[in-house]
């Protein structure tokens, strides 16, 4: 049987869960993985407002730019796509879940990759931002869900 760091590089490397007996845990569906989607959106969205509002504080006019127009763009135009390909999903258009399970990748690549994402993970104004630790698990629950 495998121990705990096995099942977790399954988990992380090929996207399985296991349950409680150790087998692999049935993937979610896409409801389920929807909600948890959404829940992860939504505690993001509260991490950029908080950031956005650190920015404001600031005597710096380009910073009170940033927040203002740069900050919802850190997840560059993958969430919106995602979120409309979700709903289509979500209604049981075929069509929609094929899209969703192509969006995945690229998204996840985004998040994994771009500078703007380490930023606000990673800034100086002391507002704590988890956007890859909150939307990857999120992102791979609906891979599951679509089987991407």
């Amino acid at each position: 049987m495998a121990d705990e760091k096995q099942n977790a590089w399954v988990t992380r490397v090929l996207g399985v869960m296991f349950a409680e007996g150790g087998g692999p845990e049935a993937p979610p569906s896409i409801a389920e993985a929807a909600t948890a989607w959404r829940a992860a959106v939504e505690a993001v969205d509260v991490q950029i407002a908080a950031l956005q509002s650190a920015l404001r504080e600031t005597d710096d006019e380009e910073l009170h730019e940033i927040a203002e127009f740069g900050l919802n763009a850190v997840t560059g135009n993958h969430k919106v796509r995602l979120m409309a390909a979700l709903m289509g999903a979500e209604q049981g258009s075929e069509r929609d879940r094929t899209k969703l399970a192509g969006l995945i990748a690229p998204f996840r690549n985004h998040l994994e990759n771009d500078e703007r994402v380490d930023a606000c993970d990673e800034n100086p104004f002391g507002v704590v931002m988890s956007l890859r630790a909150t939307l990857l698990p999120a992102l791979d629950s609906l891979a599951r869900s679509v089987g991407a």
